[in-house]
């Protein structure tokens, strides 16, 4: 038998100790960078607010874990990671995984026309293929914008069959497929349905049976049955401009695109399997899990860096220097963020059910900059630390000149700029108002509201001596805007519009009547609503929610009559309304 000499077990016990010394520093930073973590939610942590869940992620083990503010205000209901919460877009992260297991098996091909699982499609020429829908490269419209146009609230209790009726109906596609990317729910949604024909599941039973439970996932789900009863299930809201507070519950059966339930706890489960799958392997599979894209989606899947990456010099899939993943969604009242920095071993978990005052994606990046600073190149691409700033008085005149409505050009939203006691005021199109402090005479910086810490406000002077105006989000987004001159029909004039106008592929009529002063639509048999003026013949009605956005132009023929509309909402440019004749009397 041989024996270590002493000194090998004395070295041996050194090494312990500097191991377990090594442990307890780490364990002493994660606690300080916890703190520093909690700053950055201690607004929402009240009992009279919604909030969010947090995650944080370092070598397969999760360094905080906590939720900050309340799950239902009804009841008193705190958020904890636990807490089940919807995920909007995330939700198509996990369509993709669902899609790549029945790929790997041989039983869809991303060359495949969708028509072959969904023949209730029309038939284009060229046709639509399972990648162009993976790849939100398909010119369909999103449902979510069309169940709007078509005189549906988000909030409705509209179904699959709803869905399909209006996308079916659309009669020719807006690009033709492969040639450009324009993000969209509708492909998810037409995914979904192919998987359920492929496989005699629904999409919410083939995720279980295949995805949910072979990683333990036991509280996620895809919801596909609104009135399904939830455990923990997490109440979204919007805090609205005058500070009160609107709960949102939806009401669709609708997955693919969005639908996903899941929490904190899970999303860990999730993360990890990133690392050692534990799913069937296979090439898609594989890509998944290595790349955090199908078929190359990444700007599908990470919302914000397909908006960023205009402005962005880094690759779409890094930050700060460091390669990252990320995975983003958002409905009405839930925002959600999954990032992931994979040679890192390191990620952050957002839900949150503030729709409208939390970000989880900038959230998240505020959380990776604390924890992992030193290893991030120098530079936040804007996100100086408030106490960096300095901020200038500048004359109120040089205030003044700013004032006005301004056109947003990727949304087509009207903001507005105004001075209040001698500050600089932003109000958004919801009626969400900031103030800004100078960093000189035409740059500024939110002090308060909803782009506090966030966003820096530009102005460049034009030639007519206006200015346009530019909204520069600290991730690298961008937003033009460029001043416009409302105009204000009277009656007489308001009178040309009215009348009903129609839509085949919305199957909606669209009624105008004048009354009280103003113009009045109707769609089908919902609620009349007022339209406010905006420029020539251009209408639009008072926001429904943060999603809406609609926009109606009268279209003239060369006498000046009016003969119809387009109704337009986000990245639906503009469906055309034929003007019906008036009724003989």
């Amino acid at each position: 038998m041989k024996i270590k000499p002493r000194w090998c077990h004395l070295f041996g016990f050194v090494t312990l100790a500097c191991l377990v010394l090594s442990a307890r520093a780490d364990e002493a930073a994660d606690r300080a960078k916890a703190a520093k973590v909690d700053k950055l939610f201690e607004t929402w942590n009240k009992p009279d607010s919604p909030g969010c869940a947090l995650g944080i992620v370092r070598n397969g083990k999760p360094i905080v874990a906590r939720g900050y503010g309340m799950a239902n205000l009804d009841d008193g209901i705190p958020i904890t990671t636990k807490s089940v919460f919807e995920v909007g877009s995330m939700t198509k992260s996990f369509t993709c995984v669902c899609l790549a297991l029945l790929m790997d098996q041989g039983k869809l091909s991303p060359d495949d026309d969708i028509h072959k699982f969904v023949p209730e499609m029309p038939s284009y020429d060229p046709p639509i293929r399972i990648r162009h829908l993976i790849r939100c490269e398909d010119g369909l419209r999103d449902y979510w914008h069309l169940i709007q146009l078509a005189g549906w609230n988000i909030d409705d209790a509209w179904t699959d069959k709803d869905v399909l009726a209006l996308v079916t109906r659309q009669k020719a596609l807006t690009f033709k497929p492969g040639s450009k990317f324009a993000y969209n729910s509708t492909g998810y949604f037409l995914l979904g349905r192919a998987i359920e024909r492929i496989t005699g599941l629904s999409l919410a039973r083939f995720a279980e049976k295949n995805v949910f439970q072979p990683l333990v996932m036991a509280s996620t789900y895809l919801e596909d049955n609104a009135t399904r009863v939830t455990k923990n299930r997490v109440v979204g809201y919007d805090v609205m401009p005058d500070g009160s507070i609107r709960r949102w519950m939806m009401n669709s059966n609708v997955v693919g695109g969005g639908g996903l339930k899941t929490t904190v706890e899970d999303l860990f489960k999730w993360d990890q399997n990133f690392y050692a799958n534990r799913l069937p392997d296979g090439p898609y599979v594989r890509e998944f899990f290595k790349t955090g894209t199908l078929l190359g989606n990444r700007h599908v899947l990470d919302v914000w860096a397909y908006l960023a990456k205009m402005t962005s010099a880094e690759p779409a899939d890094h930050y700060r220097g460091l390669k990252r993943m990320a995975f983003t969604g958002g409905v009405p009242g839930f925002v959600s963020a999954f990032v992931r920095f994979p040679e890192q071993k390191f990620s952050v978990i957002c839900l949150s059910n503030d729709g409208i005052q939390i970000a989880p994606w900038t959230v998240a990046l505020r959380v990776a900059d604390l924890c992992l600073a030193d290893r991030m190149k120098e530079g936040k691409k804007g996100q100086t630390p408030a106490a960096q700033y300095k901020f200038v008085d500048v004359a109120e005149s040089d205030l003044l000149d700013k004032v006005g409505p301004y056109l947003m050009q990727r949304t087509r939203m009207i903001w507005t700029v105004s001075v209040t006691k001698g500050e600089l005021v932003l109000t958004d199109p919801w009626g969400y108002t900031d103030r800004w402090q100078a960093l000189n005479p035409t740059r500024f910086r939110a002090r308060d509201g909803p782009r506090k810490g966030t966003y820096t406000l530009v102005f460049e002077r034009r030639p007519d001596k206006r200015y346009n105006m530019r909204l520069e989000r600290d991730e690298g987004l961008k937003d033009e805007l460029e001043p416009i001159r409302l105009v204000k029909p009277d009656t007489k004039q308001l009178s040309e519009y009215a009348g009903q106008y129609y839509s085949a592929e919305l199957k909606a009529a669209y009624t105008f009547s004048v009354r009280d002063g103003s113009l009045f639509l109707q769609v089908n048999n919902h609620r009349q609503e007022r339209l406010a003026p905006t420029v020539a013949d251009e209408f639009r009605p008072q926001l429904r929610t943060p999603g809406d956005g609609r926009i109606l132009t009268f279209v003239r023929d060369g006498e000046g009559r009016v003969t119809g509309l387009t109704a337009a909402l986000w990245s639906i440019k503009g469906i055309s309304l034929e003007k019906l004749a008036d009724k003989a009397d």
